[in-house]
């Protein structure tokens, strides 16, 4: 079992105080900085690697921009590869078998790409799902499959991760953090107001809410049992505490409305929890859920739902939303190719904001059957189910549901492309249990 060391809780611990506190500048950059690298050098490769890939690459734009190293996103990519391939257990992983499983992905998308409008955007678009598709799909697969992956300390990096994305907000920009330890939001309120400002848009309040969630997801498998340490119990705490602060610190609001639902799925299908317990994580999730209604409907507050009376104008997507509908019911069974929910005469990245609309514009009712029976067929016939576990004990679904929500609220598949690897990695993890299984019983 992963234990947690005093020096990740002293970790956590400095991190809330600087939150809570609203301290930041260089000094608190640069020292962050020297404790991810002393954490990646100490830590296994493949918890390196799956770092790099999935968190560092676009913490890298920050660091070039601060140590001036032009390439750190290439050279992270880089590393995680190294870090795969040298680690002698990953070789029994078969990633070609694994990956062949999302070249029809790849192949389905081409298609629609030629039937599209073929501008910058959709050229940029397709290149983002291969090359971000494949590369993720290794990462999770390692993250999956890999039960030496080190999950208290992948919350660490993740949590020092996103202090440096707040810490770059006050070097650049001058940002001098909350007013005070409930001003939520106000990490928001002030990046929009600097947007115009910013000559490189290197810093995204929603990149600091998802992988707050994703941390806080992380942090559900460390829930206290009998059989757990002091010390992991006082982590459990404190990395709920530190990555839901940093959610409502950000403003993202997809980040905020997916922490209840990624709890409540938590407790559905942990069986570690006895029926006490479980009742005692429901009451506080009600005032949990109380607690951020609150907020939606505070009219002072960032993460208020938005004024209306129909679902697309409360979540703050009136025109988006319309404006894919009415692409829907141009052409509904084909849609009008990859990118083509951008404006011909517009090359700039404009997206629905949820997958399922964006998929049925540009690939249509046709092409998103095709998309979804592809991976039933590939889930059914591996028997993937929901609460499935690899050998290390990672519960997969509260990670699953974070990208999800993510995908169904914000940005598109030059992003959100990483649901369809995860499912890959998700759709390995049963014949790797199998075989796990076979060698132990042989």
């Amino acid at each position: 079992m992963i234990k947690a060391t005093k020096f990740d809780i002293v970790i956590v611990l400095i991190i809330l105080v600087l939150l809570s506190l609203g301290l930041f500048g260089l000094p608190f950059f640069m020292l962050a900085s020297a404790a991810m690298i002393f954490i990646l050098l100490t830590i296994d490769k493949s918890t390196t690697g799956v770092f790099l890939i999935w968190f560092f690459f676009n913490l890298a734009t920050i660091w070039s921009a601060i140590y001036k190293i032009n390439i750190s996103g290439l050279i992270a990519y880089g590393l995680a590869l190294i870090c795969f391939y040298s680690v002698n257990y990953n070789h029994k992983i078969k990633f070609r078998k694994h990956i062949a499983v999302f070249i029809p992905i790849c192949f389905l998308f081409f298609v629609f790409y030629c039937l599209g409008p073929m501008h910058s955007y959709s050229n940029e678009k397709m290149i983002f799902i291969i090359y971000k598709g494949i590369f993720f799909s290794i990462c999770f697969i390692v993250l999956i499959l890999n039960p030496k992956i080190n999950y208290i300390k992948l919350i660490v990096l993740i949590l020092l991760s996103t202090y440096q994305y707040y810490s770059y907000t006050n070097i650049e920009l001058n940002w001098e953090g909350p007013s005070n330890f409930l001003d939520f939001g106000s990490y928001r309120i002030f990046y929009l107001g600097a947007f115009d400002k910013m000559q490189d848009q290197l810093i995204n309040y929603q990149e600091i809410g998802l992988s707050s969630v994703i941390a806080f997801s992380f942090v559900l498998n460390l829930m206290p049992s009998n059989k757990s340490s002091k010390l992991n119990n006082l982590f459990f705490y404190l990395g709920i505490i530190a990555s839901i602060l940093i959610v409502l610190y950000s403003g993202s609001r997809q980040s905020l409305y997916s922490l209840p639902i990624v709890f409540f799925m938590y407790l559905f299908f942990e069986k570690r929890i006895n029926r006490k317990k479980t009742l005692q994580y429901l009451i506080i999730s009600i005032v949990v859920i109380f607690f951020f209604i609150d907020f939606v409907y505070d009219d002072q507050s960032v993460f208020k739902a938005g004024d209306g009376d129909t679902i697309a104008e409360k979540i703050h997507r009136p025109y988006e939303i319309i404006h894919a509908l009415d692409l829907i019911t141009q052409k509904p069974l084909l849609g009008h190719g990859l990118g083509g929910f951008t404006p011909f005469y517009n090359n700039q990245r404009y997206y629905p904001h949820n997958i399922f609309l964006e998929l049925i514009c540009e690939v249509g009712i046709i092409g998103t059957l095709i998309l979804i029976t592809y991976l039933i067929m590939q889930l059914r016939m591996n028997k993937v189910v929901l609460s499935q576990k690899a050998k290390s004990k990672f519960l997969l679904l509260p990670v699953f549901m974070a990208l999800l929500m993510r995908a169904n609220l914000s940005s598109d598949l030059t992003e959100t492309v990483y649901v369809f690897s995860f499912l890959i990695a998700w759709i390995s993890l049963n014949n790797f249990n199998k075989k796990v299984l076979k060698n132990a019983n042989s």
